[in-house]
């Protein structure tokens, strides 16, 4: 997914591309979404770190 960046630099994500938010309650069927990052490619390590804690918690989500 694709991202717009605002005058200072923050993300901004269309939510419509992750599919219709339906009206009924009943229906809704929420998703997990986590982002990660490093500030520069000495810190490879850390990402690694970050993305095995977020697939343990996306996993406890269901």
């Amino acid at each position: 997914m694709t991202d717009e960046r605002t005058r200072d630099g923050d993300r901004r994500y269309d939510l419509s591309r992750l599919g219709a938010v339906p009206q009924d309650q009943n229906t809704f069927d929420p998703k997990t979404v986590v982002y990660a990052r490093v500030s520069g490619r000495g810190r490879a390590e850390d990402l690694t770190w970050q993305k095995q804690v977020r697939e343990l918690y996306c996993g406890r989500q269901g």
